[in-house]
């Protein structure tokens, strides 16, 4: 099992015990987690609601909600948050080849490096 650690912007980048959690979803392994979760400033995010935390199966990919399956006609606020939160390689591919503006495409590309490097989808 793998935990998606999802983290505020608010909360901001932060690195913790070797660990870096960037704004939006992060995965971690459960021994990761484990380590971090132990410690007080963790755990005060956690009660502040600036992270949050859902386990999921190491292989699952997480499909977006029913209303983000395309990006389009959203503001850019919208797409940047829920691009970031995006753990689907798969979902970010779908958004990828449906949405034609530049400055999402680059955001969806950056995303899926940071997923998958060697898998990432290239911006043509």
């Amino acid at each position: 099992m793998a935990i998606d650690v999802v983290n505020t912007k608010r909360a901001g980048r932060f690195k913790i015990d070797g660990v870096v959690l960037d704004p939006g979803a992060n995965r971690l392994s459960d021994e990761d987690w484990q380590r971090l979760s132990g410690i007080s400033y963790v755990q005060s995010l956690l009660a502040q609601g600036l992270l949050r935390t859902e386990s999921v199966p190491e292989q699952e990919e997480l499909d977006a909600p029913e209303h983000a399956r395309s990006l389009k006609g959203l503001k850019e606020s919208e797409v940047e948050r829920l691009v970031k939160e995006c753990t689907s390689l798969k979902q970010l591919r779908q958004w990828l080849d449906s949405d034609g503006r530049k400055t999402t495409r680059e955001l969806i590309e950056a995303r899926a490096a940071e997923i998958a490097p060697k898998e990432a989808p290239k911006v043509d």
